[in-house]
């Protein structure tokens, strides 16, 4: 299947099994902690460059570039 990455506006201390629902991995848009009303301002700031940072990594990833890993 497809890898699938969600991107959380926080995390919690029970993520519960995501996996089992499909998904590789979780993470949180959030760099540092902020005011709800600053993060909900800068929201599609926030998701573009998380989503950005979670390809780097996952690039980064020996497998994903075609190496063994």
């Amino acid at each position: 299947g497809v890898p699938v990455v969600a991107l959380a506006g926080a995390l919690g201390e029970d993520l519960g099994d995501y996996r089992s629902a499909g998904v590789a991995a979780v993470t949180s848009i959030l760099p540092r902690p902020m005011p709800l009303e600053e993060a909900m301002d800068q929201g599609a700031n926030l998701v573009r460059d998380a989503a950005r940072r979670t390809v780097e990594l996952w690039s980064a990833h020996p497998a994903v570039r075609g190496g063994r890993g």
